[in-house]
């Protein structure tokens, strides 16, 4: 094996039908490489032949990633050349933009000017996705991070307010409190709040058993005091396990916090259409399949270091 196209036709044969891209792969083949390159020996060629086919492309109007698309094959081929023994060695492909070329760039790093910003905001359409995207702008941090905090947010919101001063109790040395229901948008359409601020059994049915999950009673017969709706609906509500007493809603619609992919979070427009947690959740991973695109190998091992050229704040 000696000429550079029978190292292309040795690549389109073993390895093109293994891959996802094949068709991609024989393309940029049986189009570029093979009238360009196919009938230079394998010893012979150089960097300069291959930085004529790149300039040649880019020149016919080809974008810069596809002509880096198409040098990737070449190397992929002459890698596979090598490790197979076909050739003794292989030349080193040149990257389009060499170092010299990266180094002059006028880089700015993360920071989007106001206008960008606005483009970027009107640019979405999805509700899910502006709000997420606010989130990312606002704190500059991984969509875990995001995800995690909104998470928190929404578990504290949820939590009953202890504000509500009650007349204190006989054998309490200190001032009792009674705390009001907040605003549960999950439970809201279940469970209702009657005038005298007790918390009656879901859906304004009254509870006759008095089996509080603290094992405390209620005042009243049949009710519960709202001191013990936290451990009512779980610590936080809807994290333990199916069939427990104090995560076990029942709410329709309602999806254990285990078996979520990424937020918990439930519309602010219609917190009861079903498929808001789904699309909350593709708008997120779309999100990050995008990110993903665009990030190399050094951020994903030192997402917060600076990066080569990136200017710091003054």
């Amino acid at each position: 094996m000696t000429l550079t196209g029978e190292v292309l036709d040795y690549y389109k044969k073993v390895r093109v039908p293994k891959i996802r891209s094949g068709e991609a792969a024989t393309i940029a083949i049986e189009k570029f490489l093979q009238p360009q390159l196919g009938s230079i020996p394998v010893v012979v060629l150089r960097k300069r032949d291959i930085r004529d086919l790149q300039d040649g492309m880019i020149q016919e109007g080809h974008s810069v990633g596809y002509v880096s698309r198409v040098s990737s094959v070449l190397t992929a081929a002459l890698n596979l050349a090598v490790d197979d023994e076909e050739i003794l060695a292989a030349p080193i492909v040149p990257e389009i933009r060499g170092d010299a070329e990266i180094e002059a760039e006028d880089l700015r790093g993360r920071e989007l000017s106001i206008l960008e910003v606005a483009k970027l905001i009107d640019a979405i359409s999805d509700v899910h996705m502006l709000d997420y995207t606010i989130a990312e702008i606002n704190t500059a941090a991984r969509p875990e991070a995001v995800l995690e905090l909104v998470a928190r947010t929404d578990r504290l919101a949820a939590q009953p307010h202890r504000d509500e001063p009650a007349e204190p109790h006989p054998d309490q040395k200190i001032q009792a409190y009674h705390a009001h229901l907040g605003d549960m948008e999950t439970v809201a359409r279940d469970r209702h709040v009657r005038p005298d601020r007790r918390l009656p059994r879901r859906g304004g049915e009254v509870d006759q058993d008095g089996d509080a999950p603290s094992g405390q009673q209620g005042q009243s017969p049949g009710t519960r005091e709202l001191d013990l709706v936290p451990a009512y609906f779980g610590p936080p509500y809807g994290e333990c396990g199916e069939g427990s007493r104090t995560g076990d809603l029942g709410v329709p619609g309602h999806v254990p916090v285990a078996k979520k992919k990424s937020t918990r979070r439930y519309s602010g427009i219609d917190q009861y259409a079903p498929e808001y947690m789904s699309n909350a959740v593709a708008a997120v991973e779309a999100f990050v399949r995008e990110v993903n695109k665009h990030t190399k190998k050094r951020d994903l091992e030192k997402p917060y270091a600076i990066k080569p050229g990136w200017k710091r704040r003054k």
